[in-house]
């Protein structure tokens, strides 16, 4: 049995022991969460996570990879409850207003998503994928020119952008364009 993994982390088996001896440890259980989700075992990992969360519901990175589960499960809501949580305890949680972001994307919560990824880039100028998200949402609120200098920095910093969104800035009739564009999640359409 090796005690190391390529990653030079611990290995499946010593986490597992970890937690066998340290049950009420959040950390330990994340820890275990993330290595089962490297591994493509979400279930359990999701089941982890949530045995963390019940030992210290302020556990940042418990709250934030629970979300991420959700996220990718497309349970929107849920993903929202917990970064925000996760936000109320660490304001300054990048993770979390990002995930929150993504979420209100496809909620097509338009206000919501800005908000979250205003947050992201003020808490880090440089989070490529913050300003790209900050311009889908302006662009749905038809606030062009604000989303022009939000994708321009995203470019700038090495975000690689749908090509629709750039053809939405780019039509003279960019306010609508934007929202009959199908097949792009980036892209929300009008309600």
């Amino acid at each position: 049995m090796s005690l190391e993994t390529e990653n030079n982390g611990p290995s499946l088996e010593v986490l597992e022991c970890r937690v066998r001896e340290n049950p009420d440890c959040a950390l330990s259980r994340t820890k275990l969460a993330t290595a089962l989700l490297k591994l493509g075992k979400t279930k359990r990992a999701e089941a982890e996570l949530r045995k963390a969360i019940e030992i210290d519901a302020g556990y940042i990175p418990a709250l934030v990879n629970l979300g991420g589960i959700l996220l990718a499960r497309w349970d929107f809501r849920g993903c929202v409850d917990l970064n925000r949580q996760a936000a109320s305890h660490k304001p300054d949680a990048i993770e979390a207003h990002f995930n929150q972001g993504l979420a209100h994307l496809y909620l097509e919560e338009k206000e919501e998503m800005v908000a979250c990824f205003e947050r992201v880039v003020a808490l880090d100028d440089s989070h490529a994928a913050g300003h790209y998200y900050l311009a889908v949402g302006l662009l749905s609120l038809n606030r062009e020119e604000e989303a022009r200098v939000a994708l321009s920095k995203a470019v700038q910093l090495g975000y690689k952008p749908q090509p629709d969104i750039l053809k939405a800035l780019n039509n003279k009739d960019g306010k609508n364009s934007a929202h009959k564009t199908k097949g792009n999640p980036d892209i929300q359409k009008n309600p």
